[in-house]
């Protein structure tokens, strides 16, 4: 009981970012196509696409777009599509408008730095590397048993916020408190370390995760968030900058660091 209070306190508040100090040199191109592509999928998806082909034959192609554990493991239909395809579907105006503001605000910051094709680079692996931890977090699952399907782009996006964390851990982010995650408390604009503000949302997740595994032991199911994707996002947005990209990131460390002795 202790724990599920403290996950519910967690979710109760938002920390929206609102900004922080460094300064922009580049247009960032991959963030804003990203944005554009998720949002026209969404607009297609759920209001063209039903009128085409009927809702209920845009709701079972949708289905097949979607990540479903069971289908990777067990090799059925296009896993290797579905992985992408899932990471570009939404299943609501909250849930595009969420991710695609979290994107915006890290993607390019990140871009900034890293340049667009090997932001772009890091997007896509995050993509797989938190659909990875999906589909293993969900098979273990004793109720679900990887059978419910998962659609979203917070797994890539918390790579991507992974990748700040290690780009940019001396930086301080405003942010909004969103009580009950849509009422702004506007008394309050706390400026967090990043390090803070990213274990706020890596504490909610894994939170979220050991209790849905707690209650599904017992047959029951706590929530439909994936934590999982979320986590494993993380670790494939740090897995990246170290494996894929050190070169670019030791410099870019080494000018930060003389930047400092020099103030």
């Amino acid at each position: 009981m202790p724990f599920i209070i403290v996950d519910l306190l967690l979710s109760l508040v938002l920390l929206l970012p609102i900004s922080d100090s460094h300064q922009q040199q580049r247009f960032p191109i991959v963030t804003l196509i990203l944005i554009g592509i998720n949002t026209g999928i969404f607009i297609y998806t759920e209001y063209v696409l039903p009128r085409q082909i009927g809702p209920e034959g845009a709701f079972y192609f949708l289905q097949w777009q979607m990540l479903v554990p069971q289908a990777v493991v067990n090799g059925v239909g296009l896993p290797g599509w579905n992985m992408i395809s899932a990471a570009f579907l939404h299943g609501s105006w909250s849930h595009l408008l969420g991710n695609m503001f979290f994107l915006l605000f890290f993607g390019r910051k990140v871009e900034d730095l890293l340049g667009p094709a090997k932001f772009l680079l890091l997007y896509f692996a995050c993509i797989y590397i938190s659909h990875l931890a999906s589909v293993i977090g969900m098979m273990a699952l004793p109720v679900w048993q990887g059978a419910i399907p998962s659609l979203g782009a917070s797994g890539a996006i918390m790579g991507v916020v992974g990748a700040y964390l290690f780009l940019y851990y001396e930086e301080r982010i405003r942010t909004l408190p969103m009580i009950f995650g849509f009422i702004p408390f506007v008394f309050w604009w706390p400026r967090l370390p990043v390090w803070v503000f990213i274990l706020y949302t890596i504490l909610k997740d894994v939170l979220n995760g050991w209790l849905e595994e707690q209650f599904q032991a017992i047959g029951s199911n706590y929530s439909f968030v994936n934590s999982f994707a979320h986590l494993g996002g993380i670790l494939g947005g740090l897995l990246c900058i170290y494996l894929f990209l050190p070169a670019s990131m030791l410099h870019f460390k080494r000018h930060r660091s003389d930047a400092v002795k020099l103030k």
